[in-house]
């Protein structure tokens, strides 16, 4: 508004008394007040509940009697249940299969004795994991590797007998060098 004056008011909308627009120009039109757009509506998948009422709490007056305690009679009928025993720590879920990867990484680069440790703490964290066949090929591919044939071949054959259709099989034969 530079020409504006301090204390003069432009209108846009109107002129002023005695001032008459040229006829090309229209005055401005009256801005229309800004409307929020409406919400959309809720998608058929979305649950609007109203919210729950939550009681208020409501102190105690400083001078209250305390609580009434229990009798006797009502304490001896209230039979408290025994503190559950402690759990063995449970193994992290997950860990079962991790533990096997390192032992394949470490076979994988010549660290048999690592990968034997793997197997080896597998076998005990997870004694009937469903992942056996596989610690069992590691463990005979890791005993391999340490030059631990003999133990290498039988636990091969006592695989061969537990699992004679594992599709690790194949791969346990040539390990320890037999058809």
């Amino acid at each position: 508004m530079a020409g504006a004056g301090v204390g003069t008011v432009v209108s846009l909308s109107t002129p002023a008394p005695g001032v008459q627009l040229p006829r090309h120009e229209a005055p401005a039109p009256a801005v229309a007040p800004l409307r929020e757009p409406p919400l959309p509506a809720p998608s058929p998948l979305e649950v609007v509940e109203p919210p729950v009422p939550v009681p208020a709490v409501v102190p105690a007056p400083e001078n209250s009697p305390p609580p009434p305690k229990p009798s006797a009679a009502s304490r001896s009928e209230v039979k408290r249940k025994p503190a559950p025993s402690p759990l063995p720590e449970a193994p992290a879920p997950g860990r079962d299969w991790t533990l096997l990867e390192a032992a394949r990484a470490s076979n994988a680069v010549g660290h048999y004795g690592d990968a034997l440790s793997s197997v080896t703490e597998h076998a005990r964290q997870y004694p009937d994991s469903q992942f056996e066949q596989e610690r069992q090929a590691l463990r005979i591919q890791a005993l391999v590797g340490l030059g631990r044939q003999d133990e290498a071949r039988a636990l091969a054959r006592s695989f061969e007998q537990r699992f004679p259709e594992s599709i690790l099989l194949e791969g346990i034969r040539q390990a320890v060098g037999h058809e």
